[in-house]
């Protein structure tokens, strides 16, 4: 494995990451040969699917995969770096992983011009939606990568009730202020709303995940503890505000008033889930338009009735519950997706670059290359249901590409939303004008209204590991925030635990990731200057 390197403020590595010449240009008679390492979702694809042969044919190229499979991403890929073996274009997940591996010498510089020259549509899309994106490629005064949009990233997640436990307690609505929810969590433990003749419900639980964690509560403060928030004009991290401590004081309360599950502090995702579909507590805070699907028996709502035989459950999605100052929203990934890199070698053929990005700029614009190049062809792939018959409408795969694992050896998504691609689009990775077409009418209503991006709290350098040193601090930082977090809650310290914890934070690395923070802030100016971003979308959030 390949060491994690603190490289603020050094200069490249003796080897020097190389750039790509600015005037590059490309013959595009000429067939090029292009090695493609896509994310590691589709370990069983094999060389030859018909998504790569109609690429090979679109753009003159003969492209050599390389499909990997995520638990076996990051060792494998070291192994062939540090052995030369870099191909072409690759897909990386995280800034970290960007910053460690230019150090190393190991990407090509792209230079910002090239973008702008060979794939102006797609610089205007992320300047458009995640202009911050721009940070996550950036490293030492360079751009080493062509950051993806991931647009579905921007709806932060809305809570799940069960709504038939609501009117079972006389409450008609869903909530809509912390008011509200504490009133119907309170209901939820003391009334019996699963009709048992037992006290053995609970109103909510969570998980200690930096990115899943009572995120509604917060944002009803205005914070997200795990992100860069900007304030007067400065990065800071949000944990550290006192909205964050308001938000513990409430949490703190209402677990002694028994209405959020002990097994917070230790549960995982899949465990969350299952006390939601057991019936131990009545909200889940994390859901979406597809958790309310009755024609998917892996839907939450087909797991309550079938699975779990609560035929008559109904759930409803909820409102991110308004605070004391009428802030409301939750943290969310925003548009920011990950990073295609470009091997060193890159460098010393240059139009291998500019072909790349013609490939990119093409798919960008072109609604049936886009559409191809994630889900395949209309009539072999898949067909489309017309929105004419109601919310259900939308893309449904053709046999035997309706079986995943057929799906995903031919690298296509195993679910019918544009939400894949192993050539260029992990998501939804496009124009929204082109995409929204294809999903379902109810998933996009739901987004629209449930989801909306306004209620979400985005980290304001895109990853909160944008920053150099994040590789050498974040992660203890973090594990250390969710440590002094739960115990708040729990009650095993007082309150004013929080003012030694900011101390603590700042002093364990937090200070060195603020002042990097901010010259990061600084550079992302001079970046959005060169790439024509005109203003950061809006927020709901002071």
């Amino acid at each position: 494995m390949i060491a994690v390197l603190e490289v603020t403020h050094r200069p490249a590595s003796r080897r020097g990451p190389p750039a790509i010449p600015v005037n590059a240009t490309d013959d595009e008679s000429r067939r090029l040969t292009l090695g493609w390492m896509g994310p590691p979702y589709h370990p069983s694809a094999t060389e030859g699917t018909w998504v790569e042969r109609m690429m090979e044919e679109r753009f003159n190229v003969d492209l050599k995969p390389v499909f990997l499979g995520y638990g076996q991403a990051s060792e494998v890929k070291a192994l062939m770096y540090s052995g030369g073996d870099l191909p072409d274009i690759s897909w990386e997940g995280d800034p970290t992983t960007i910053q460690q591996f230019a150090h190393q010498g190991f990407l090509a510089e792209i230079p910002y011009e090239l973008l702008l020259k060979y794939a102006p549509s797609y610089v205007q899309l992320v300047n458009r939606y995640a202009p911050a994106a721009w940070l996550v490629s950036y490293w030492n005064g360079g751009n080493y990568g062509i950051p993806n949009l991931w647009l579905d990233g921007q709806h932060p997640a809305p809570g799940l009730w069960r709504m038939d436990w609501l009117r079972k307690v006389g409450i008609s609505k869903v909530p809509e202020t912390l008011e509200e929810m504490h009133f119907a969590l309170k209901k939820f433990v003391e009334e019996d709303p699963d009709g048992n003749g037992q006290r053995d419900t609970y109103g909510t639980s969570s998980i200690m995940w930096f990115w899943c964690s009572f995120n509604e509560v917060y944002g009803a403060f205005g914070v997200a503890p795990s992100t860069w928030l900007e304030r007067g004009g400065k990065a800071v991290w949000s944990g550290t505000l006192p909205g964050a401590k308001e938000a513990l004081s409430l949490l703190r309360q209402w677990y002694a008033e028994g209405l959020i599950h002990p097994d917070f502090v230790t549960d995982d995702m899949s465990m969350l889930y299952q006390k939601f579909l057991n019936g131990k507590i009545g909200y889940l805070g994390t859901g979406g338009f597809n958790d309310l699907d009755t024609s998917n028996p892996n839907s939450v709502i087909c797991k309550l009735r079938l699975l779990c035989n609560k035929p008559d459950a109904e759930l409803a999605l909820g409102h991110f519950p308004k605070g004391p100052r009428g802030e409301c929203g939750s943290w969310c990934w925003g548009g920011v997706g990950n990073i295609w890199v470009f091997g060193r070698q890159v460098a010393d053929h240059p139009e291998k670059a500019v072909r790349i990005l013609k490939m990119l700029e093409a798919v960008t614009t072109n609604e049936t290359l886009f559409v191809e190049s994630k889900i395949g062809r209309r009539g072999i792939h898949w067909e489309y249901i017309d929105p004419a018959v109601g919310k259900e409408a939308g893309i449904r795969y053709l046999p035997p590409y309706d079986q995943p694992q057929v799906a995903r050896r031919e690298v296509l998504p195993s679910t019918p939303d544009l939400a894949g691609g192993a050539f260029f689009n992990l998501s939804n990775c496009g124009d929204p004008a082109i995409y929204n077409q294809y999903r379902p009418r109810g998933l996009v209503e739901s987004l629209d209204t449930y989801q909306n991006p306004k209620y979400g709290i985005k980290d304001i350098l895109g990853k909160s590991d944008a920053v150099p040193s994040a590789g050498v601090y974040l992660k203890n930082l973090r594990d250390y925030q969710q440590a002094v977090f739960a115990q708040i809650i729990r009650g095993d310290v007082g309150l004013d635990t929080f003012d030694a914890f900011v101390k603590g934070w700042y002093e364990r690395g937090g200070a060195r990731l603020t002042k990097e923070a901010n010259e990061l802030m600084q550079a992302r100016n001079r970046i959005y200057s060169r790439m024509g971003v005109k203003a950061e979308p809006g927020s709901t959030q002071p």
